[in-house]
């Protein structure tokens, strides 16, 4: 029996947030080792409280049959906000490869309707936890810049919302601060199945360049930037005048028939000999 991994299981169960940390500051390679070692119910214990996109990047890079095995320990609001994050082809293979019935409701959450903001947002926005320094917060900067959208949101390790941050701020404050001190309040959020005109509608727009999409438990899901807000917007004019168009043609048309067939009626009757 190996006592390492004993002992190894042991921490991870007596002190998860801290084994979470120590892990998250391995080397990508000692982080798969680890994973590969110990059983898929332990991994997803140390796993579940990482920061989302690092996950993600883990799950994404393990055998797919793996990556089924540690997410079935998740919550499955979880396990889906994970799986909404990573490529489609690795998506794919890891929820084939889900136990059911999880398989099944996540294939179920994973659905949103084309025009709600489950849709449209972009799902691997950068995140940090609140239980990080100024100074970690800029390492993983360093890594991840390109998964910002205006601001950096920060969660806590249930993965819940907790506000955000902007560049500025993070550069500006001490190295030893932690980002829980220096984040700003998120009083404006979207819901996943709220459709395009509430989504054009929600007051945050006046005050924020990106409004962040959570779900009933205030679990983070994504973000939809301002451009993504042109976007729908263009759209939206679009489909209105397309509308409008239609409903002219339709009107012209009818009055169109009702005049032909008028005068066809005038036909079929013969002269009027009234006169």
């Amino acid at each position: 029996m190996d006592l390492n991994l004993i002992l190894t299981r042991a921490y991870i169960t007596s002190h998860t947030s801290s084994a979470t940390k120590i892990f998250e500051g391995l080397v990508k390679a000692e982080q798969e080792a680890l994973l590969n070692m110990l059983p898929p119910a332990v991994s997803a214990q140390l796993m579940v409280i990482c920061d989302p996109v690092f996950t993600v990047d883990l799950i994404s890079a393990l055998p797919a049959e793996k990556a089924a095995q540690i997410l079935d320990g998740f919550p499955i609001n979880t396990a889906t906000l994970i799986l909404r994050k990573t490529e489609q082809l690795n998506q794919a293979k890891i929820i084939e490869r889900l136990p059911q019935p999880k398989g099944e409701d996540v294939k179920h959450l994973m659905i949103y309707p084309a025009d709600c903001a489950g849709a449209l947002m972009d799902p691997r926005v950068l995140t940090f936890p609140d239980d990080i320094s100024v100074q970690e917060a800029k390492i993983r900067l360093a890594k991840k810049a390109g998964h910002i959208i205006y601001y950096i949101y920060v969660l806590d390790r249930a993965q819940r919302l907790k506000g955000f941050l902007n560049i500025r701020d993070l550069f500006l404050a001490g190295k030893n601060e932690m980002i829980s001190s220096i984040r700003m309040d998120c009083p404006w959020v979207l819901r996943p199945f709220q459709r395009i005109g509430q989504i054009l509608n929600s007051p945050g727009w006046r005050e924020v360049h990106a409004l962040p999409v959570v779900d009933e438990q205030f679990l983070f899901l994504g973000a939809i930037g301002y451009r993504t807000l042109r976007e729908i917007e263009l759209k939206d004019k679009a489909q209105k005048n397309e509308h409008s168009f239609k409903d002219v043609s339709t009107a012209l048309g009818e009055l169109y028939w009702f005049g032909v067939s008028g005068l066809l009626r005038g036909f079929s009757l013969g002269p009027d000999k009234s006169k």
